[in-house]
């Protein structure tokens, strides 16, 4: 029995009723058997090969004998095709009827940003009124630079909750290296000495996905979110250290990623296993530097 789900995308203040973009939450509605299904321990994988960021499982908002409603979300951006998802609680499954959907980013690229203010003056004013206006503007300027890191810092933790980086009981390190060995053994790009375009794809796209989920779980910075020049300012910021020490090796493997991306249907096997080595060697030399770092000692 084909089990059909239609998106419900809900309405939100200033924002389009059909447009999905990077974890935003929609519901899934679906007519089925659902009679033999534990609701407790409920989940949604992909099919093959498995894409844990393409639709996520948050919560079961209504299950009856032949229909359910779920809350999901997504934090893969593109076009997506005839996609297969399976419902299971571990021990029964349900294939979903194939479905279409595309998720944009969060910015904008084509949306510049605004200023603030508009210009002032020419003003005529006497000294005892200028007097007053530089102090107004003094106060504006200081409340405004207040507001604008409180309102940074409740957008930036706003992103770090839709990334749900405490999702994954194993530490970045070991979640890491778990997602490398599940792609190495799933895209055919590396079990088949064929060309595989579209496997070449994934495996960039995955690979940006897991070093930038490993960065944003141990240092707590939303890179899904930001660019390769944010996610570098942020940890020169909150992680100088680090930083320091590791400064080129991030310009390098994000860089390295970021070319991936635009030659991903060009990349041979050969290239695309180079590439897992650079950003292994990293991970394991972060590793090392922060094991010195507990332990009270030199980098």
């Amino acid at each position: 029995m084909s089990t059909k789900c239609q998106l419900d995308i809900p309405v939100l203040k200033n924002e389009e009723a059909a447009l999905l973009t990077v974890g935003r939450e929609f519901f899934l509605i679906c007519d089925g058997d659902f009679t033999k299904l534990k609701t407790e321990s409920l989940k949604i994988v992909t099919g093959t090969p498995e894409d844990p960021y393409l639709l996520k499982l948050l919560s079961v908002e209504n299950i009856e004998a032949a229909r359910a409603k779920f809350k999901v979300t997504s934090y893969r951006t593109g076009q997506h095709r005839n996609a297969s998802f399976v419902l299971t609680d571990g021990e029964t499954s349900l294939t979903l009827d194939p479905m279409d959907f595309t998720v944009e980013s969060v910015m904008d690229p084509q949306e510049p940003a605004k200023e603030p203010f508009g210009t002032l003056g020419p003003f005529h004013l006497s000294l005892p009124m200028i007097y007053w206006l530089m102090l107004f503007i003094l106060v504006v300027l200081i409340s405004g630079s207040i507001g604008i890191r409180i309102w940074f810092r409740v957008r930036r933790k706003r992103m770090l909750e839709k990334m749900r980086l405490q999702d994954s009981a194993q530490s970045p390190y070991f979640q890491f290296h778990h997602d490398i060995r599940k792609l190495l053994r799933s895209e055919t790009i590396f079990t088949s000495d064929n060309v595989d375009e579209a496997s070449a794809v994934r495996t960039v796209e995955t690979l940006n996905q897991t070093y930038k989920m490993y960065i944003g779980r141990e240092f707590l910075i939303p890179t899904l979110f930001y660019s390769d020049r944010q996610i570098l300012s942020d940890l020169k910021r909150l992680h100088p250290i680090i930083y320091k020490t590791q400064k080129e090796k991030f310009k390098k493997n994000l860089a390295e990623l970021s070319r991936a991306k635009k030659a991903a249907q060009t990349l041979l096997k050969k290239d695309c296993e180079q590439l897992i080595k650079i950003l292994r060697d990293q991970i394991e030399s972060l590793e090392d530097q922060k094991r010195k770092l507990e332990s009270g000692g030199r980098i």
